[in-house]
């Protein structure tokens, strides 16, 4: 409200009244002495203002008397502004499990003026995607969005999760920096296995001191690290740590073993291996394999006699006989 009054006793005429921020120049006419006139005025904020802090508005009038003197006088008005500069992040995933290394994950991460300032050099910041972007001007109430793409790694996977933090700031007119972060959490679905896998170089055997190579191959088969991965083996007196497996990796061990004449009487050698791993939770998948590798049996005796002589003339003469009894199989005989 612009309000002007005739302070003076000459009749003033022409009286302007003129403001440059409400685009006002108005001739409200003649002014009697002691007489007064007002005007209301309709002015809307914009951005700027409240970026400044306050209105400054600054009116002036003037009036010509009847010696064509023109006297004048201004007014100034000043409407602070309650600032309140504010950011807020939001962020999401577009998966909530994965289950493998090489997967990728779509982090979205919208940032949104929430205050009443215009914020600028905007930063969206996030270590584990490595990123750090300006993504430049927000006015009140503005958001922008930006997709980055994530490359699960065993690390994550083993951790059982990914706990991924960012963050943002803008700088509003009076050089303060609000900001804010947020976290996202995507679940691991851990799944520790282990496979043994075990072949003899022979399916039968036949002789005491026979020789047969066995291979143990043991594989990661779940998705994560396995640790002081063990192959033990009680008849071939194994038990070895063959390290750290990373899903999908195998290490095979080769052995030799040689054939007991007890493995030949048994009719067969029967050989059990087991494995076990420690997984990133403490846990320990095991599994454990048999090989039989049978023996063929060939059970025979012979009997073999001779006498001293060929020949007797006399009764009374001695003969000497001689029996001979060997195994001629491959297996034991008892009670013979």
């Amino acid at each position: 409200t612009l309000t002007v009054t005739n302070t003076g006793n000459t009749t003033l005429t022409d009286v302007m009244l003129v403001d440059e921020m409400l685009e006002v120049s108005e001739n409200v006419g003649t002014l009697l002495p002691g007489q007064s006139a007002s005007r209301d005025y309709t002015y809307t904020v914009t951005q700027s203002d409240i970026d400044n802090g306050s209105i400054v508005n600054v009116a002036s009038t003037t009036g010509e008397d009847p010696n064509g003197d023109m006297p004048e006088d201004d007014a100034t008005v000043t409407v602070d502004v309650d600032q309140n500069s504010a950011i807020s992040l939001a962020k999401s995933a577009d998966k909530s499990v994965v289950t493998m290394a090489g997967e990728e994950v779509v982090y979205t991460l919208t940032v949104t003026n929430t205050g009443n300032t215009t914020l600028t050099d905007v930063m969206l910041v996030d270590e584990m995607l490595e990123v750090s972007e300006n993504v430049g001007t927000l006015l009140p109430g503005q958001s922008v969005s930006r997709d980055y793409t994530y490359t699960v790694t065993q690390s994550d996977i083993d951790n059982g999760s990914i706990v991924n933090v960012a963050s943002t700031t803008g700088e509003d007119p009076n050089g303060d920096m609000p900001e804010d972060d947020a976290t996202v959490t995507v679940d691991v679905d851990q799944n520790s296995a282990i496979s043994l896998a075990k072949s003899a170089d022979k399916s039968v055997v036949t002789v005491a001191g026979e020789e047969v190579v066995y291979t143990l191959t043991v594989t990661n088969t779940g998705n994560t690290t396995l640790t002081d991965v063990m192959l033990v083996d009680e008849m071939l007196e194994v038990s070895e740590n063959v390290g750290t497996l990373l899903p999908g990796q195998s290490v095979s061990r080769d052995y030799t073993y040689t054939v007991t004449q007890s493995d030949i009487d048994n009719g067969s050698i029967v050989n059990v291996a087991s494995t076990t791993g420690e997984d990133p939770n403490g846990d320990m998948p095991e599994d454990d394999t048999t090989v039989t590798v049978d023996v063929d049996q060939n059970s025979a005796i012979s009997l073999a006699k001779s006498a001293d002589k060929s020949v007797v003339t006399v009764a009374g003469e001695e003969v000497v006989y001689t029996l001979t009894v060997t195994n001629t199989g491959n297996t034991t005989l008892t009670d013979v």
